[in-house]
């Protein structure tokens, strides 16, 4: 038993035997556990002593994860449960170039920051079984940054890609996460065309989001469902999601609903422009959607607002090809005529080798194109 136990101005490092260059580095610890009781049970667990309090202040983590990516963050206090961690950054070691290069079947690579993570009642440790538990009631990231790069060079991978409800329920630790808030927070998804090699862009910023019961499958028979509830601008309009799905559903049932308001079509042009030759120009004003999908089909409802919409098809040096312009005009309904036009999103297959955004665009898709081609 020991009733208090200091660690004062400490350094910690993981080195791998076949390598002297540090993989793991915990900078400038100081550490106050008290209540320290260890016995014959306690050694048995993965963490072989019990506790009643502990405080562990570190100035930072440097992490050499793999040859592609490194973690760092700035100071991080964990006192009894409640977390304070700033200045998270995750970063590649090589360029997008680099990267694609390497990839034998296309991969996202990653680049991520976050301001300041807080985490409250948060407990880490092992199950019996020896599977790891995360636990806490709150979980905020503020001022998160991620962004996203595809390359479309490389072949792509055909392999079967699993649902969010599918992944959560078989995550191989006991995760319970009550609540997960992002604050003022940006994501940025960039993919690099086949042929062209430019890069379209989509930008979702100033996103205010709540998720709420975040847990795994694992060890549980049922589980609340997830909700998400997004606030954000999407390339400078307003978007407003409501997506909820349970991860002990099997089929990956879901229902997604909600709204973008007042987005020029002209700021779809980062992406439109490099991926398929095409810019836009006009207003939508109001599109709404609610649909139901799982692993195989979406259904729903699908309604748009918009006004002076043209198309312009460009050239590889951006100038306007007026002849085809024209003929595109010609198909597309340039104006809604001042009413909510509603149209039913009916059997959009889910191709089983792309994600559930991709799949959620399609549904997507589907009501642009009826509501708005002359058919």
């Amino acid at each position: 038993n020991i009733n208090k136990l200091r660690l004062v101005n400490a350094h910690l490092q993981m080195v791998p035997l076949d390598n002297n260059k540090s993989k793991l580095t915990l900078k400038n610890i100081q550490l106050d556990a008290r209540v320290i009781k260890i016995n014959e049970s306690t050694v048995q667990n993965n963490i072989p002593f019990d506790y009643k309090y502990l405080e562990l202040i570190s100035s930072g983590i440097d992490y050499d994860i793999n040859p592609i990516y490194k973690l760092s963050t700035s100071t991080i206090v964990y006192k009894n449960g409640n977390l304070s961690l700033q200045k998270l950054n995750l970063k590649s070691n090589i360029s997008r170039e680099n990267f694609t290069k390497s990839l034998k079947k296309q991969k996202d690579l990653y680049t991520v920051s976050v301001d300041k993570i807080t985490s409250k009642n948060l407990k880490i440790g092992f199950l019996p079984s020896k599977k790891m538990f995360i636990k806490s009631d709150l979980v905020v990231f503020d001022q998160l940054y991620a962004n996203i790069f595809r390359s479309l060079l490389p072949p792509d991978d055909l392999s079967k890609k699993t649902m969010f409800s599918e992944k959560l329920r078989k995550l191989k630790i006991d995760l319970q996460l009550k609540q997960v808030n992002l604050v003022q927070s940006k994501l940025e998804y960039e993919e690099e065309a086949k042929k062209t090699k430019d890069v379209g862009k989509l930008t979702f910023s100033k996103i205010n989001t709540k998720i709420l019961n975040v847990n795994s499958g694992l060890n549980k028979k049922s589980l609340p469902d997830v909700i998400v509830d997004w606030n954000s601008e999407f390339m400078h309009g307003d978007l407003k999601v409501k997506w909820v799905f349970n991860p002990m559903n099997t089929n990956e049932k879901f229902n997604i609903k909600g709204s973008i308001v007042n987005l020029p079509a002209k700021n779809l042009d980062p992406f439109l422009v490099p991926y398929f030759n095409v810019s836009a120009n006009g207003k939508l004003n109001k599109i709404y959607f609610d649909f139901d999908g799982d692993d195989e089909n979406g259904n729903g409802n699908f309604s748009i607002h918009y006004n002076d919409l043209k198309v312009n098809v460009l050239n590889k040096e951006g100038d306007k090809r007026k002849f085809l312009s024209s003929i595109a005009n010609a198909v597309v309904k340039n104006d809604s005529k001042g009413e909510l036009k509603e149209q039913k999103v009916e059997n959009v297959k889910r191709k089983q080798d792309k994600s559930f955004f991709n799949f959620f665009l399609a549904c997507i898709l589907d009501g642009l194109k009826k509501a708005l081609l002359i058919i």
